[in-house]
């Protein structure tokens, strides 16, 4: 009985990771033009974030940074505009790259305690629209890497509101 069980799990597992693997095929030729990153605050202190970033750079970022429960980080908060590094922007496009966005599906999953993401952007003439609390796990660096960019990079402030893309399910 139980190699009958452990022959039922080797056998989930390996359809699971060859399920992952088709999310994960690398672009060759990859032209970005933009992206919208959105992902909401929770029930503590995730950020609030909103991110534009354009082809040539530019980079407009509003976030609500939380230092507790309910209590935002004036200074660390609001509107910002500048240009994204080299080397960050090489980052980010290389992370795009390796997701295969033919084949990815974000589910619909809008409950409970966690941002909901919201992730738009064009490559290759192709646009895409993702939204989900439960993105895939081929997105997680990507996703990560995205909040930590719009949590911590240091911009000139920006007195004027910025527009941001949003889509419902």
């Amino acid at each position: 009985m139980k190699f009958i069980a452990l022959t039922m799990l080797t056998i989930a597992f390996s359809f699971d990771a060859q399920c992952q693997s088709t999310t994960t095929k690398p672009i060759k030729e990859f032209e970005f033009k933009g992206l919208t990153f959105l992902s909401s605050a929770c029930n503590g202190t995730c950020p609030d974030i909103s991110m534009n970033l354009y082809e040539d750079k530019r980079i407009e970022i509003s976030r609500a940074i939380y230092s507790r429960k309910g209590q935002v980080d004036t200074p660390l908060s609001g509107n910002f505009k500048g240009i994204l590094s080299e080397k960050e922007f090489n980052k980010v496009v290389s992370l795009l790259k390796v997701i295969n966005w033919d084949t990815i599906s974000f589910p619909k999953v809008l409950c409970c305690d966690a941002p909901i993401v919201t992730f738009m952007f064009s490559y290759n003439g192709i646009y895409k629209r993702y939204k989900s609390m439960t993105p895939p796990l081929s997105t997680n660096t990507l996703f990560k890497y995205l909040t930590d960019l719009g949590s911590n990079l240091i911009l000139p402030k920006y007195n004027k509101p910025i527009d941001f893309e949003d889509f419902d399910l």
